[in-house]
């Protein structure tokens, strides 16, 4: 999958898998859009009542790409998650990768989507290793410890001010090939 596919969700009847039968299919989610998922659970659940295997009413994600691992088998949790990192990616301008990166750092849809909704999380970019350094260096140069003079800038800690960044518990760090993406998370 690439970052353009965006997430998609198989969805599966359990009555048909119980019965040694796997019955589903791939729906991409982007905005957790349900209305084509809810076309296909109706004309499955049709063409499946019978008196063998009784009614087909149990419906979920048997497997998804471009979300969270932690979402499971929640068909309802990979909707809420796609809607979620629409509304990041939105907001924030972060590439798909970073967006499922930090609702997996979140752990929780709920809490995430409170965190998204107050805007407290900031896209800072994608850093090459050493993250922090490279950080820090962005920091300085933006004038964040106010203005530093030109003699003055050989001197400077850049791996001390990227400990301190690390430990101040405000950035999340979600790793790729190479560095991260880096996210702000403002109280």
């Amino acid at each position: 999958m690439t970052a353009a596919d965006g997430p998609r969700v198989w969805v599966g009847c359990y009555a048909c898998y119980n019965n040694g039968e796997l019955a589903g299919r791939w729906f991409d989610i982007d905005g957790g859009d349900r209305e084509a998922i809810d076309q296909w659970i109706t004309a499955h659940r049709a063409r499946r009542d019978d008196p063998v295997y009784g009614p087909h009413e149990e419906f979920d994600a048997f497997d998804h790409e471009g979300l969270p691992r932690f979402i499971g088998e929640s068909l309802h949790a990979a909707l809420r998650a796609a809607e979620l990192l629409e509304e990041l990616e939105k907001d924030t301008g972060a590439p798909a990768a970073a967006c499922v990166g930090i609702l997996e750092d979140l752990g929780d849809l709920e809490d995430a989507g409170d965190v998204i909704g107050a805007g407290e999380l900031i896209y800072c970019g994608e850093y090459d290793h050493p993250v922090w350094h490279e950080l820090a260096g962005e920091h300085v140069d933006a004038g964040y410890y106010g203005p530093v003079p030109a003699e003055l800038v050989g001197f400077i800690d850049y791996d001390a001010i990227g400990r301190d960044i690390e430990h101040s518990g405000r950035y999340t760090l979600i790793e790729r090939p190479g560095g991260a993406h880096v996210w702000e998370r403002c109280y």
